[in-house]
């Protein structure tokens, strides 16, 4: 008796095992199916916002191109429009390169006229120059002509080398500040430009207007002569009065 009630009792557990099994096993496939039908109906899902997403898009796009096309529409103008413009650029252009050329008409003018300025104060200045030195070595020379004629009457030897040495110590300086002894010598032409003649004789043996003797010494300084030279002329005996007044004239 106590066995079939234990084999009864193990009969029961077997079988309430098996329908537990059974039971999980449904419950698992019901899980799956569920699943299942939830990652579907999610795709569904998705792929409605996506069609909905495209629509969107397209939507846009279409609405984009139409826009462009009407602002390219309103864009295009009309020939005649276009080719005003373009004569009035060409007008602006021309009206610009005119102004231009005046500019630089009137740059080189006032350039002209600064430089012609600037070399006509320099030539002013230069003279300036000259002419006060010119007075300064006229006074010297002055002087050493008086020096000259001193050593003509100084007897003493001593005393004479001294006022030599004087003189050769002006003249150096004066050689050295750039005055300039002018060449005169007898028996050369008489030229006015840098002789002045204070006397003519009447002889046969030389030509006429030849000098025939050097009075004072004549100086130049950077080309412009300061003192002209003092000189005696001849004259052939046989000249003409006429002659003579134009020599006369022409040493003055």
């Amino acid at each position: 008796m106590k066995l079939k009630n234990l084999f009864f009792v193990v009969l029961l557990y077997f079988s309430m095992g098996m329908e537990d099994k059974e039971m999980k096993k449904i419950v698992i496939e019901k899980e799956e199916d569920s699943n299942i039908e939830k990652e579907g109906s999610e795709r569904i899902s998705e792929n409605k916002e996506g069609e909905k997403a495209d629509l969107e898009y397209l939507s846009s796009a279409d609405d984009y191109s139409s826009q462009s096309s009407a602002e390219k529409t309103d864009e295009i103008k009309p020939e005649n429009e276009i080719g005003n413009e373009i004569e009035k650029l060409k007008s602006e252009v021309e009206r610009l390169k005119s102004e231009v050329e005046d500019y630089k008409s009137k740059w080189i003018y006032t350039f002209s006229e600064y430089e012609n300025y600037r070399k006509r104060v320099r030539i002013e200045v230069e003279n300036a120059v000259k002419d006060a030195l010119s007075k300064v070595f006229i006074n010297i020379i002055s002087a050493l002509d008086s020096l000259d004629i001193a050593l003509n009457y100084i007897k003493d030897e001593q005393s004479r080398k001294g006022v030599e040495l004087v003189r050769q110590i002006i003249i150096k300086a004066l050689v050295d500040s750039g005055l300039k002894e002018i060449e005169i010598y007898e028996g050369q032409k008489f030229s006015p430009d840098i002789c002045e003649v204070l006397d003519f004789v009447f002889s046969d043996e030389h030509e006429d207007e030849t000098i025939i003797k050097v009075l004072r010494k004549g100086y130049e300084f950077q080309g412009r002569v300061i003192r002209p030279a003092q000189v005696i002329v001849s004259k052939r005996k046989n000249s003409s009065q006429g002659s003579d007044e134009n020599f006369a004239s022409e040493s003055q």
